[in-house]
């Protein structure tokens, strides 16, 4: 089933797409959301899996790209705050906590709470210390809250390592971008001791972005030049990490090297063909609801009619399911706005 989503999106975000030479807008919001879209609607596939039976869903692609389909929004968040730090300096420094931090914080816990609402609704009970390292994405009501608790600490040592101070101007970014490395660090493994992999795994995409903002003036006559070359070893990476064992406690370079390489392929890819697609670009906006939320509908069919997500179940209902969650989560997605933080765009 995967084949045929995954086929649906592709046709999506390259249906207006065209082949050019230098793809000057390849980090431009209107690009950077449609990809981010495409890879919301991987995320929502994965979640709409989890829920059924195990082994009812066949998802080869889905299994094979494993995190990769968060690497993007990680990789553009970091590319993000970079630029936008090298614009407006220690102004935006001091707006870190505020604008990134409480604002993704506080929408965050609202959908805590809606979920700890619905989840006693449903018969679920939870302690209070359970619900209170839910609110910081330490634990889950239900709801996604690995992502958040990984994009948070990223914004967290982007803001330190963004005040630090530094002797020489002319080494000051370099010096930055070691130490948002050294912080990365300490998180991997600090968290790998306490939380599964996927905790960490692809952290690094978060300082590939911000490298990247720093350097992509510089580096993009050479991607323009080597395309080809760049290319091919982002998805060399990307194809020969997966084959090395998986075990050892140096596993997580593998993970991450393998999400930097990933990234390296789409953002040549985008430099090299334009993309004009308004329904991805528009989920990838609206990424944060439609990355939240999107598990309640699924959660209340599983509740409400268990028998739909059983082997005998899927062979009837199983498309139902899929159109029914994703328009139930995008109509979510539409009315978010009258329920966010702040109530206007900042």
């Amino acid at each position: 089933m995967d084949i045929i989503w995954y086929s649906l999106l592709l046709t999506l975000l390259f249906w207006h797409g065209r082949p050019c030479r230098s793809n000057c807008d390849y980090l431009k919001r209107e690009t950077t959301d449609a990809i981010k879209g495409f890879f919301i609607g991987a995320v929502f596939f994965r979640h709409f899996v989890l829920y059924a039976e195990r082994g009812l869903v066949w998802h080869p692609v889905d299994i094979w790209l494993h995190q990769l389909i968060v690497v993007m929004f990680l990789f553009y968040s970091g590319y993000g705050m970079m630029v936008q730090y090298a614009k407006r300096g220690n102004s935006y420094i001091w707006s870190i906590p505020r604008k990134r931090v409480l604002t993704t914080l506080v929408n965050f816990d609202i959908a805590v709470v809606l979920f700890g609402i619905l989840g006693l609704l449903l018969g679920r009970t939870f302690s209070i210390k359970h619900f209170a390292l839910s609110l910081v994405g330490w634990e889950s009501l239900g709801n996604s809250n690995w992502y958040i608790f990984v994009i948070l600490l990223c914004y967290a040592a982007a803001f330190a390592s963004f005040l630090f101070p530094t002797r020489k101007r002319r080494t000051a970014p370099w010096e930055r971008i070691l130490l948002l490395c050294l912080f990365l660090l300490v998180y991997v493994f600090l968290i790998r001791r306490v939380k599964p992999h996927h905790w960490h795994d692809t952290v690094f995409a978060f300082w590939g972005g911000v490298a990247y903002g720093l350097f992509h003036e510089q580096f993009e006559p050479i991607l323009d030049k080597y395309w080809l070359a760049f290319l091919a070893m982002g998805i060399a990476g990307t194809l020969i990490c997966p084959l090395l064992p998986e075990t050892g406690r140096w596993l997580w370079t593998v993970h991450n090297t393998r999400a930097l390489c990933f990234a390296l392929a789409i953002v040549t890819a985008s430099r090299r063909v334009r993309i004009n697609c308004r329904p991805l670009t528009w989920c990838g906006r609206n990424l944060f609801p439609l990355y939240i939320y999107q598990r309640i509908p699924m959660l209340l069919c599983k509740h409400f009619c268990p028998a739909t997500f059983t082997e005998s179940g899927m062979k009837i209902w199983l498309p139902f399911l899929f159109m029914g969650s994703l328009v139930v989560t995008l109509g979510i997605a539409r009315a978010y706005p009258c329920f966010r933080y702040p109530r206007t765009a900042s």
